[in-house]
């Protein structure tokens, strides 16, 4: 990750199998970037350790009440996006590494890839496309939900790569 806000935020709690947040605020709940109120520059990845054939990347966001909402969330479910209401990402990129660039996910319009999400208020977006080959994926976050205290953060709980090994 680019920043990490403290040890029981690491970015390897954001691909553990845990996408309800029940862990949320331990070293096993999810990432949770260091720079409050600056999106610039926020981006999670997740390497392969080798080239992957993917065909479909879930992206998981901290949810509202996660404290008492132990269950999975479903691709229905919402959180807050007005201010002081929620903590998930409104606006990010989910991408995969190709050679040695990013490249945004692209669902079948390449004038506008599915994987360059504005205005999000889903718990868990689920992102199925054409298999690609790749090393790593990552997600940039440019926004998330408003506090108009100093709680302006990038939240990922879960980030998943499912396909198949070439």
């Amino acid at each position: 990750a680019t920043s990490t806000v403290n040890g029981n935020y690491p970015p390897a709690a954001a691909n553990n199998g845990d996408r309800s947040g029940r862990t949320w605020g331990t070293s096993a709940g999810g990432w949770n970037d260091a720079t409050q109120g600056l999106y610039s520059a926020d981006a999670l990845t997740v390497q392969f350790g080798g080239n992957r054939v993917i065909g479909e990347i879930d992206v998981f966001t901290l949810r509202n009440n996660f404290q008492d909402n132990q269950t999975p969330p479903t691709l229905s479910e919402t959180f807050g996006t007005t201010d002081n209401s929620g903590n998930g990402v409104i606006d990010f990129d989910v991408q995969y590494l190709s050679g040695s660039g990013w490249v945004t996910i692209d669902c079948g319009n390449a004038a506008n890839p599915c994987g360059q999400v504005v205005g999000n208020n889903k718990v868990w977006r689920q992102f199925i496309f054409s298999p690609v080959t790749a090393s790593a994926i990552r997600v940039a976050v440019h926004k998330a939900a408003p506090w108009t205290i100093a709680n302006n953060y990038s939240r990922l709980v879960e980030v998943e790569a499912w396909g198949h090994d070439p």
